[in-house]
This record gives C-alpha cells, sequence and structure tokens, in this order.
C-alpha cells in the first residue's frame, strides 16, 4: 500500500504542475481544465476515508498556497482557478467536502465501474466551483451571476469529467501492478453478517 500511496501523491504533485500549463478558453467562458481537481476525486473514489482526508489536507493547502492570491475588488473576477479573496483552507474544506461524498461511490469503482463515478465527479466539481463563487460574493458584500459564470463553472466541471475516466483507470491498473486492493471499510464485515444471516435463514427454511 505504501508504494501506490506514494504514487498517488507523486501524481498529486505533477498534477499541480501539469496545472500551470493548463490554458483557459476565452471563447468557452474562460472554462478550464481543472486537473487537479479530477485528480483527486479519482483519488477520493479509490482510497479508503483517513487516506482521502489526508490527501484533502494535502491538496487543499497547496491548491491555497498557490492560487489563494489577494486582488483588488476592482481587478478580481471571478474564475474557476484563481482562488481571490477566499479564505486561506476554504480549498481543504472543499476537497474533504467533495471527497466524502464520492466516498459513497467506492463500491461502484470495486466493481470495475466509472460511469456512475464520472458522473458525480462532474456534479461534485460544478458544486465545489459554485460554493467557491458563493462565498467570493459573499465576501465582496454583494451578488452578481450571469449566464456566463453558469457556463464557465459547468464547462469546467464536464472538462473535469472528460478527463477522470484515465485518472481512474490509471488508479486502477497501479492497484493491481502494486498488489492494492480497493478495499471498503466496513464492507466485509458487512458482507459476512449478510451471509450469516442468510445461511441462519436457509437452515430455518430447511428445518420447517
Amino acid at each position: 500500500m505504501t508504494r501506490y500511496l506514494l504514487c498517488l501523491l507523486a501524481m498529486t504533485v505533477l498534477a499541480f504542475v501539469v496545472q500551470e500549463f493548463s490554458p483557459r478558453w476565452p471563447l468557452l467562458w474562460n472554462a478550464e481544465l481543472l486537473i487537479v481537481h479530477a485528480l483527486f476525486c479519482a483519488i477520493a473514489i479509490a482510497t479508503p476515508f483517513p487516506v482521502m482526508l489526508a490527501f484533502a489536507l494535502i491538496t487543499g493547502f497547496l491548491w491555497d498556497a498557490r492560487y489563494q492570491i489577494p486582488l483588488e475588488a476592482s481587478t478580481a473576477l471571478a474564475s474557476s482557478v484563481a482562488q481571490n479573496e477566499l479564505p486561506f483552507g476554504f480549498a481543504v474544506f472543499s476537497f474533504g467536502l467533495s471527497g466524502l461524498i464520492l466516498q459513497g461511490l467506492r463500491p461502484t469503482f470495486r466493481e470495475q465501474s466509472i460511469v456512475l463515478p464520472v458522473v458525480f465527479i462532474s456534479v461534485v466539481t460544478a458544486l465545489s466551483l459554485f460554493a467557491e463563487y458563493c462565498v467570493l460574493r459573499f465576501h465582496r458584500g454583494s451578488w452578481f451571476f450571469s449566464l456566463g459564470i453558469a457556463w464557465q463553472i459547468l464547462l469546467s466541471s464536464l472538462f473535469c469529467s472528460l478527463i477522470s475516466p484515465v485518472f481512474l483507470l490509471c488508479l486502477s491498473r497501479l492497484a493491481k501492478r502494486f498488489r492494492y486492493r480497493i478495499r471498503l471499510d466496513g464492507w466485509s464485515e458487512y458482507e459476512a453478517i449478510q451471509k450469516r444471516r442468510d445461511e441462519i435463514s436457509a437452515s430455518a427454511a430447511n428445518a420447517g
């Protein structure tokens, strides 16, 4: 498991490096390819709860340290990447909450299905970006929401979901490479209890 987690940590650092060169498309309402978000969402689905929290802390701290840059209110623009005027630590909370939601998809990922996780990654990313924008506007003391901002959030989350299958498949291959079994906390115990109940029910039916 140690080698597997070290690979995930190296991938996270590399994702931040690649994010620096990720372009913003003005013709698509300044939507961006959120590589870090996509990778974290994949990690949140493929790892146990304590590991997910650790990566939420690491990823959120690095994100805030890199992108939480105070700007003047007159020049700050709503962006899906630049967390201008947001409190330091907000990204940790955002990643942690997103990971908490995605943890419920671990049984699906364990069954080698990525359709539902990809859909939820898009939804969770959109909600995270919208919450970020709401906090930003609350900090400025005014509310402004346009169709362009809505498209920016939707397209950024869509791009995130489009690249997430690559990360999910990569994490699955790495798990096989390092012989790491993606376990579900408490799932084995639940299966054992359910199996025992079925055996008792079958025995009672045969006795009757």
